[in-house]
């Protein structure tokens, strides 16, 4: 063998070797206008996650995904609710070089009154969120960004809901949280969950009608909340509107809708939205699909590909990093 084939057997296994020891694969096998985003959350929670999570950024800005979504929860419920614990995770969010969203979660604000969290006000609390995370840039966004407190008089201070277009797929981020979306009787919770339902229905509402004016082929959903389709209505009273909207506006849509979450803190892919209005109970919305993703301590991802030439539209792979690089 000559010296120039051993050169380039070599390199042919260094890369080989480069994207296993990312632990990111090449893409799936795509059509033309195919394409790949990546979503995480619920990380990081352990001072030793900060790390991680920059290796893991590092490993995404590498990979370059059509973009990156952080489903919220950028701490732990149990650590400080501090500036400087948020401005650690601005930091984080600085180093990607690819275009990035994040939809808040509830442990950096619903959470804070909690003692061990600094007994924090919540609504000031979310606050500072805003100011920090959504008052400028902190990573390059997608084609198309839209912020719902831009484009909406009525809902000027709703900076975090967001919206963007790639190909025929609608994306929407919308700041929905755990802890039942902070519809409580404490901390002024009351008027904080009324009005920012109100606005993410306004702003769910409005990306399926932009869809259905489009005939896009699909929506994809961000948000934080475990949805809790399995539980009572009782159970999940702050999540009921969004509920009864999935079950109106999805089965109508001409096209797949995927939701995107954290909150769980594991990987979980499902079909759990039926059909209502005197149809069979047990009858699936099949054009409905959910993607739990992955939470402390797992540093992981979920990669999901967007092909417009296959009917089911997504396929959904989670990416476990190799323990050793991470």
């Amino acid at each position: 063998m000559t010296q120039r084939f051993r050169t380039l057997g070599s390199l042919i296994l260094l890369f080989i070797t480069y994207f296993y020891l990312l632990g990111l694969s090449p893409a799936f096998s795509e059509g033309v206008n195919a394409f790949e985003f990546a979503a995480f959350g619920d990380i990081p929670y352990e001072p030793g996650d900060v790390q991680r999570v920059e290796r893991l950024i590092q490993s995404l800005n590498t990979y370059q995904p059509a973009f990156s979504v952080h489903v919220g929860d950028i701490k732990s419920g149990k650590s400080l609710c501090s500036d400087r614990s948020y401005k650690k995770v601005q930091a984080l969010f600085r180093q990607f070089t690819h275009p990035f969203v994040y939809t808040p979660g509830d442990n950096e604000w619903t959470d804070c009154h909690r003692f061990v969290c600094g007994s924090y006000r919540p609504v000031e609390r979310l606050k500072k969120i805003r100011e920090l995370f959504f008052t400028e840039p902190l990573a390059p966004q997608p084609d198309g960004f839209i912020r719902q407190g831009d484009v909406d008089k009525a809902f000027p201070v709703f900076t975090e809901n967001s919206r963007w277009q790639k190909e025929k797929i609608l994306f929407v981020a919308v700041h929905q949280v755990g802890s039942n979306n902070n519809r409580q009787k404490k901390h002024g919770s009351k008027k904080e969950f009324k009005q920012r339902n109100k606005a993410n229905m306004k702003w769910l509402n409005q990306a399926f009608d932009e869809a259905e004016r489009q005939h896009l082929s699909g929506v994809v959903i961000f948000m934080h909340a475990l949805p809790l389709f399995y539980a009572k209505e009782s159970d999940r009273s702050g999540l009921s509107d969004f509920h009864a909207l999935l079950k109106k506006r999805v089965p109508a849509f001409n096209g797949q809708v995927l939701l995107v979450h954290g909150d769980a803190h594991f990987f979980k892919v499902d079909k759990p939205l039926r059909h209502s209005n005197g149809k069979a109970a047990d009858e699936l919305v099949r054009n409905f699909t959910r993607v739990n993703i992955f939470g402390s301590p797992d540093v992981a991802v979920v990669r999901i590909l967007v092909d417009p030439t296959q009917p089911d539209l997504f396929t959904i792979r989670p990416f476990l990093p190799i323990k050793e690089n991470f």
